[in-house]
Parts: structure tokens; sequence; C-alpha cells
């Protein structure tokens, strides 16, 4: 049983996740564009001051955002907190409904404006502040240059020092407590299987619920709502290893079986087992023809061209099949053009 795929996946997915926020800091938001966007400096200090026109804004706001589904602030407030909603993946989806030529300053404005005729006060005004405050954040960081001596860890709680300045400590938790939660959770996962090796696979379990309750706190539940069957059934895999290692091939194939019933059913846990088998057809067919064509090889030396590939194109049929033979010359032919390319890039 390897054990790697929950450690290297949680870590690669924590170090997507810095440099994700470390690309923000100098593209200055979460924009979907690739190429950085300038803030309108000019204009920015304005963005909120009093609308010459608020009823057309009013009315343009609201055709812009027509049939944007929008929670009450207190439901919007409950759902941040337990991670079940994220106000600045809320935000873009604001923004993406703002026309590709209106620019940032424009669309801005019809989100406060969207914001202030959408909520009931005091939330609204609450909530366009918590707006003003993520405004000024891609302000700054936008202007931000991270500073090059520092690790991914260091950079990281540089941005959630800087994320605290402007939103101060409960206002950051609401809008980036959970994203943060993931990131010291991930960073723990190495520490944990190391630590936990030796332990029966019940025991091993316990401790890694126990381990995900403290890192994700309120967000918990939310976590474990929303994560998939597989994950769950990968996961308990991994954690049984040691269970699974000393048992003879038929009780492990019990063992395994049993967890997939319980995440997938019967049903499922018998195309699982169908799929394993032809998995390991394949395989078994694969080191039988490459067994056979080493021995031809050098059996016949004397061959090449269109010799050579007519009786490796026997052997493959005689191995695979005839549809199967052709798809596998095909996967060998684009390999090795694509070796053969990137070889000449490298001269």
């Amino acid at each position: 049983m390897n054990q790697k795929p929950i450690v290297f996946g949680a870590l690669l997915a924590v170090v997507l996740l810095l440099v994700a926020a470390i690309w923000y800091l100098s593209s200055g938001g979460a924009n979907d564009s690739a190429q950085p966007v300038a803030l309108p400096d000019h204009k920015f200090e304005n963005w909120d001051s009093p609308i010459e026109d608020p009823e057309g804004l009013s009315r343009e706001a609201e055709s812009m955002f027509d049939g944007v589904e929008v929670l009450s602030y207190e439901q919007l407030i409950i759902a941040a907190r337990k991670g079940q909603v994220s106000l600045v993946s809320e935000l873009w989806k604001l923004r993406r409904q703002c026309p590709d030529d209106m620019d940032r300053y424009d669309c801005n404005i019809r989100i406060r404006q969207f914001i202030m005729d959408k909520f009931l006060p005091p939330g609204n005004e609450q909530l366009a502040e918590l707006f003003t405050k993520y405004l000024k954040y891609e302000e700054e960081m936008s202007r931000f240059e991270m500073p090059k001596d520092l690790t991914l860890k260091q950079q990281y709680e540089l941005i959630r020092d800087k994320r605290r300045d402007f939103f101060g400590p409960e206002d950051a938790q609401l809008v980036f407590g959970f994203e943060e939660a993931k990131a010291g959770f991930t960073a723990q996962l190495k520490s944990f299987q190391e630590s936990t090796a030796g332990m029966s696979g019940d025991a091993r379990i316990a401790a890694y619920e126990e381990m995900r309750k403290k890192a994700y706190g309120d967000y918990y539940e939310t976590v474990v709502a929303r994560e998939p069957k597989f994950s769950k059934y990968e996961t308990e895999l991994q954690l049984r290893e040691t269970d699974l290692t000393g048992l003879d091939p038929a009780k492990r194939g019990a063992k395994v079986t049993e967890m997939r019933e319980k995440y997938f059913g019967k049903e499922g846990a018998a195309r699982m087992a169908k799929v394993d088998a032809e998995i390991a057809e394949r395989e078994t067919k694969l080191t039988a023809y490459k067994d056979a064509e080493a021995e031809l090889l050098k059996n016949n030396a004397e061959l090449s061209g269109d010799a050579l590939d007519g009786k490796l194109m026997e052997l493959r049929i005689k191995h695979f099949g005839k549809e199967e033979a052709e798809a596998y010359a095909r996967r060998e032919n684009y390999e090795k053009a694509m070796k053969e390319l990137r070889e000449s890039r490298n001269k």
C-alpha cells in the first residue's frame, strides 16, 4: 500500500494555494484574466462618493445582475463563517456579470449599488463597508512587491498579516478564514503521516479526524459534507495501510471490497473490481508482449524498417488483438515523435 498520494497530493494543493495567493499580490486580485489588471488609481478614492442619479444606477444594476440569487445578509455571513460560501468568489460572480468593455471602477460602483438595494439595513451598509475594505486591499496588493528572500510559507504568513492589517482579525477571518484553514491543515499532513505510521487503522482514522477538526474548526462540518466519496475511500484505504499490509491477498481483497461497499454500495464495488481485473489483464498482456518483443529483437537483429515493423505488428496482434495492437502502435509512434521533438529543442 502506497501512502504517498494523501501526503503529496495535499502538499501539492497547499503549494498551489500559496502560489496563487502570492500571484494575487502581484496581479491585483482574483481576476480570471491571465494578465494583471491595472486599477484605476485616480478614481479609486471616489468610487463610493455620492451618486448623482442613484435611481438610474439602481435600475442599471438590477438589469445587469438580474437572475443573481441573493441570500439575506444574516444567511450570507453565517454561510461564510461555516465555509459554505466564499465572499471573494461571490464578488467575482458579480464582476463576471459586468460587460467586458466596462472598466473596474464602473463595475464596482454598480456592485455597490446592487448591495445597497438588495440587502436590508443595516446589513447593506455593513456589507458595503466590507466591500470597500476588499477594494482597498486589492489596490494595495496590486502595488505590493513580495520580498524575494522569503520561503513560500513565510510569504503566505506575510499575506495573512497584511489581510489583518486591512480587515481586522474578525473580517479577515470571515473573508479568508476557510482558505487559510485549508492551507494550515495541508501543512500538517506530512508530520501526521510520520507520527501515526505505526498506529492501527482505527486509531489512525480517529487521529486524522481529530486533526481535521482542530485545523478546520467551524469549517469542519462543511469540509466533511463536501468531501467526495472517492476521496473518503482513498483516505481510509491509505490510513489502514498497516492493517492491510500484513494480510494475505485473499483477506486483503476482502477488506478492500468491504470498504468499497461501505462507500459505493455492492454494485459500485463490483464495478471497481471489474476495472481492477481489466487493468490486471492489460498489465499481464503488456508484460508478456514486452518479453516476446525483446526475444524477437534479439533473434532478428538483421531486420529493420518495414520488415521489422511488420513482425512487431504481427506480435502485437497476437497479444492484444488487431484494434488494440493498432492503438498501441499509434501511441508508440506519438511518444517517439515527442521524444525526438524534445531532443531537437534541447540541442
